[in-house]
């Protein structure tokens, strides 16, 4: 007994031992933010002040030592964010997650982002400035990972990064630019939902397209497939999805300053750390505070002392899916009408921790890369925009850092075959602007945008892209997106138009704007999509025994709801609840359950429910699992009846303690914050918070029963007035660093939450209390010498 004892202690003291040494190694490999740094890499002094939020500001003697600085500061900040992004990419993550992640690597393989990038690296002019840049900041990112002490998570992960190379960062843009697409998962759904669901159903949702052209009973998607494009979204989940945006810009003529204003909040899955990454740079050619993403050098928002830019995303649909007939004559050989053609074939090798390495074959039309084998021996293939992109993409992206006049800014945008944003732009000289990105199909027929179509039907062209829809200096005097769909009907998964509508109502109902305006615009909880589902509810329920009802005190609360959700308030807590319960009565006994979980997964489940619930006689409101026909009013009671049930059973009968703080919260998880442990140490959260669906405010929520926890929203906050753009403001939802003992981890969440803002400043002064200077210098040797050990004050949290 005694020796078991003896044992367990030893064990026990082991433990101990091993989390102190991985929290003291931890600590001691915190990002440097004071002191001297000395490389090989770098050419001339070069200056670093960080303000108290740990954001740097690099001033250097030179472009190509401002982008080393920053390469080398992301890296120090970032570094598994950046290589788990590389690994997606290029189908690599089963290497360290082992066979749970092989189905990711097999679909990214297959999709040919590795290649792309292999190939577009080859054809570009490595001496065009765009690609200059990129290579100053690959040679910091690479001289921190060569001579830096590298984050704990990293060693015990992937180990010591390969070097990141050109073609690293245009993998990391081509996979980014895959997340900002809704095409391709939500074509597979209508294509399995047009094989099962009627076509009368089909005609009442709303995806963007008359459901009356498309085609119905299509041969299934192989289970394999769906279950890979399930694993390939959990897989981006973990390190941020883009979801949406908001953005606006206003004259002079509409500010108090007189000078132009600009907002962007971007809306992403949330995760830790941050997508975003915030840095100014200054050089003798150079001006630019920056929002970049992991491994990409060109800021996708930016904004200086003459000009600014947002983004939100153009959800045309980037992605289309295309059956394809094999010739049953000639393996190795689809038709075409009559006319057989042959398809390109490469062995892709996958290595899997503790397995032996997966070997495939990769097969292509001229459509694109086929993706799966259906269940009747058609295949999928995938034509994607990005295929087209060229070098000229980011020599676009490398102007607009310069486009300090409105043809500059036009011209730069223009350049961006992908992927589709919308980009409000506006200078100090009092030019706004607003332009759409990325190559727009041209079809023959616009439902095969909608659904999987017919290889020998799919005929597209691309329109120019100076002819995608932009707007500049308009009468009116502002410009928004929100993700809605252009007046020129471009075809796609666009957004409920909620939120355009919110911001079209508050800019074209004031004049004289101020920054403490735009905050409160940001900040906007409210919403008017609940309206006409409250006044169907009152309506039917007050043709019923009030015995019935369960909770009138329910019903007035959500009648006297003018659509606010504040963490305190009751409203939203019944009505996400309701809504949820609406949408699972109405959709799901025809969709079944498989297909109902994903529908809901997806933009079109609420534009489909405000669709049906205009229509009384629709046939979803009949539930096919009874032997009776229901009605709208039977569907709504029934709902109403199951949300009062559903919440009382969380909270209890008082409803003064339904508030939505307690419903509706956020969690912000570490990439590796599922491993038991390591979560509790990796992972926020969770935290009460505002905002909801389609508020401005879109701390958005996934349509389910018991909590609304939120999944996506603003993944920074920025506003910039013009008239003072050395002074402009952001937020992260987060922090900085993803060092979960820096102290910059975490210490934006306050603000987030709250919706209050830091200082975004273009010239800080490095004496102001709680900023700190660090020294990047040239030295000959080949390896780094740190002569100043500092870490901005951090303590272990």
């Amino acid at each position: 007994m005694r020796v078991i004892k003896v044992v367990i202690l030893s064990l026990f003291t082991t433990c101990i031992l091993a989390v102190a040494g991985a929290f003291w190694y931890e600590y001691e490999a915190l990002p440097m933010r004071s002191g001297e740094i000395k490389s090989v890499g770098i050419k001339g002094d070069t200056q670093v002040i960080f303000n108290q939020w740990g954001v740097p500001h690099i001033n250097a003697e030179s472009r190509h030592d401002a982008y080393f600085a920053l390469g080398y500061l992301h890296a120090q900040d970032r570094l598994l964010q950046m290589e788990g992004i590389r690994r997606i990419a290029q189908g690599r993550i089963a290497e360290i997650a082992g066979p749970e992640r092989l189905e990711t690597d097999i679909f990214f393989r297959s999709l040919g982002i590795h290649r792309m990038a292999k190939d577009l690296v080859a054809s570009a002019d490595l001496k065009h400035p765009a690609f200059q840049d990129m290579s100053s900041y690959l040679a910091g990112v690479n001289n921190y990972v060569e001579t830096g002490k590298l984050p704990l998570e990293v060693l015990l992960g992937p180990g010591r990064p390969q070097p990141f190379t050109l073609e690293d960062i245009i993998s990391a843009a081509a996979y980014i630019s895959y997340t900002f697409d809704r095409g391709l998962k939500t074509d597979l759904w209508l294509y399995q939902a047009g094989s099962k669901i009627s076509p009368a159903h089909m005609d009442d949702l709303d995806f963007g397209a008359d459901s009356n052209n498309l085609s119905h009973r299509q041969p299934e998607v192989s289970r394999l497939f769906r279950e890979r494009i399930a694993q390939v979204e959990e897989s981006i989940d973990t390190y941020g999805r883009f979801q949406g945006s908001n953005a606006w810009v206003v004259s002079g003529e509409k500010s108090q300053s007189g000078k132009p204003m600009l907002a962007n909040d971007t809306h992403i899955r949330f995760s830790n750390p941050s997508i975003w990454y915030e840095a100014y740079l200054k050089a003798p050619d150079l001006e630019i505070y920056g929002h970049f993403l992991p491994l990409i050098s060109l800021p996708l928002l930016g904004n200086n002392s003459s000009h600014g830019w947002g983004l939100t995303i153009f959800h045309n649909n980037d992605i289309d899916l295309i059956l394809e007939t094999p010739d049953p004559h000639r393996p190795g050989h689809i038709l075409r009408g009559e006319q057989s053609i042959p398809l390109a074939s490469r062995p892709e090798t996958i290595k899997v921790r503790g397995e032996e390495p997966h070997q495939f074959t990769v097969l292509s039309s001229d459509k694109g890369p086929i993706m799966d084998h259906l269940l009747d021996g058609q295949l999928l293939s995938v034509r994607w925009t990005f295929q087209q992109v060229t070098p000229e993409t980011f020599h676009g992206l490398y102007e607009l850092l310069s486009a300090s006049d409105i043809a500059s800014a036009e011209a730069a945008v223009q350049k961006i075959a992908a992927p589709s944003l919308n980009v409000l732009y506006a200078n100090r000289s009092g030019d706004i602007g607003w332009w759409t990105t990325g190559l727009i199909p041209q079809l023959n027929r616009v439902e095969d945008h909608f659904q999987v179509a017919a290889a020998d039907k799919f005929q597209t062209s691309f329109r120019s892209l100076n002819s995608n829809p932009h707007q500049v200096n308009p009468a009116k005097g502002f410009l928004s997106s929100a993700n809605e769909q252009p007046a020129d009907g471009v075809p796609g998964y666009y957004s409920y138009p909620e939120r355009a509508q919110r911001l079209e109502f508050l800019l074209g109902n004031a004049r004289s704007f101020t920054v403490d305006d735009f905050k409160r615009f940001q900040n906007d909880t409210k919403i008017s999509f609940h309206q006409p589902l409250v006044i169907a509810l009152k309506r039917t329920l007050s043709r019923q025994d009030p015995k019935v009802l369960l909770s009138k005190e329910a019903i007035a609360i959500l009648d006297r709801w003018e659509g606010e959700h504040h963490t305190q308030d009751i409203a939203p807590t019944i009505f996400s609840e309701y809504i949820y319960q609406l949408v699972a009565a109405t959709f799901r006994d025809e969709m079944g359950a498989e297909l109902f979980e994903e529908f809901i997964d997806r933009e079109i489940a609420l534009k489909s429910l405000m669709s049906v619930s205009r229509k009384p006689y629709s046939p979803w409101w009949n539930n096919v699992e009874t032997q009776y026909r229901e009605t709208m009013n039977d569907v709504i009671i029934e709902a109403w009846r199951k949300t009062l049930r559903a919440l009382s059973e969380k909270y209890g009968q008082e409803l003064q303690t339904w508030v939505w703080g307690r419903h509706h919260q956020v969690s912000f998880d570490h990439p590796l914050g599922k491993i038991p442990v390591l979560g509790l140490f990796l992972n926020l959260g969770p935290y009460p918070a505002p905002g909801g669906m389609e508020t401005l405010n879109q701390i958005a929520y996934r349509f389910g029963t018991g909590s609304a926890n939120a999944v996506h929203g603003p993944a920074t906050r920025r506003i910039i007035d013009f008239a003072k753009p050395e002074e402009s403001l952001s937020v992260l939802p987060t922090g900085q660093s993803g060092r979960f003992l820096d102290p910059h981890y975490r210490d934006q969440v306050d603000s987030y939450l709250s919706g209050t803002y830091r200082r975004a400043l273009l010239n800080p002064d490095p004496s102001t209390e709680g900023y700190s200077q660090l020294w990047l210098k040239p030295q000959i040797k080949e390896k780094m010498q740190v002569s100043t050990k500092a870490q901005d004050g951090a303590s272990p949290q």
